[in-house]
């Protein structure tokens, strides 16, 4: 599913009834958007003002959504953890500190970046099989991956020790040299999504062109 202005429009009018109604393309936050949609119906309906509600009044329907969306919202997260994982050892983390944002053993942290690592080769070398514009890592950055699972649980990046506070004084101060750092440059700009009609939690009042929030 290609992300843009009519993929969303499409979402927005789908169904969900089972984790396997969701693309895996589909953007996290309109897997949220639509969840949180079902859980105001639901949370709503013992009230008065449920009845004339512009949302609607809850079914069967939103109860199977928020459960199926649950389990979508959940696999996507865990499908992107080994980039992530990457990404943070990448940018300066140690494995210990990885390890600890995730609850778990170094070791079993090393997993997932191993696991990404050789499904990120496998499709690079797919998409050389196939002609296309490769994707995924290429044998240096796969090699480069792995030696990141390697490395000692408390090393880090070279010039990359960029963590909590770092911020604060305007710079990071190395902690061997005693200097301080270039400050991290900027991410690139992520690709366009169109934006929510309206965030997580607020309703849009039909008619009125307005958006109120709504508080539970």
């Amino acid at each position: 599913m290609s992300i843009g202005t009519d993929a969303y429009r499409h979402w927005q009018g789908k169904a969900v009834r089972r984790p396997d109604d969701v693309q895996t393309t589909t953007p996290l936050d309109w897997q949220v958007e639509k969840y949180r949609e079902a859980e105001r119906r639901l949370t709503l309906r013992h009230l008065p003002s449920a009845a004339t509600d512009p949302m609607g009044r809850a079914t069967a329907a939103d109860a199977l959504t928020q459960l199926a969306l649950s389990e979508s919202v959940r696999r996507t997260v865990l499908r992107h953890r080994g980039g992530t994982v990457h990404a943070a050892l990448e940018l300066g983390a140690t494995w210990s500190e990885v390890a600890a944002a995730l609850d778990c053993t170094p070791d079993e942290a090393r997993a997932a970046l191993r696991s990404y690592a050789e499904e990120q080769r496998q499709r690079h070398e797919d998409d050389l099989r196939a002609g296309q514009n490769p994707t995924g890592l290429s044998p240096g950055q796969y090699r480069s991956a792995l030696a990141l699972a390697d490395r000692a649980d408390e090393k880090r990046t070279p010039g990359k020790e960029w963590g909590p506070g770092a911020e604060k004084g305007g710079g990071h101060r190395n902690r061997k040299g005693g200097g301080e750092d270039r400050a991290p440059p900027l991410p690139p700009p992520p690709r366009p999504v169109p934006p929510c009609p309206a965030p997580p939690g607020a309703v849009s009042v039909a008619g009125s062109g307005q958006t109120r929030r709504w508080r539970p």
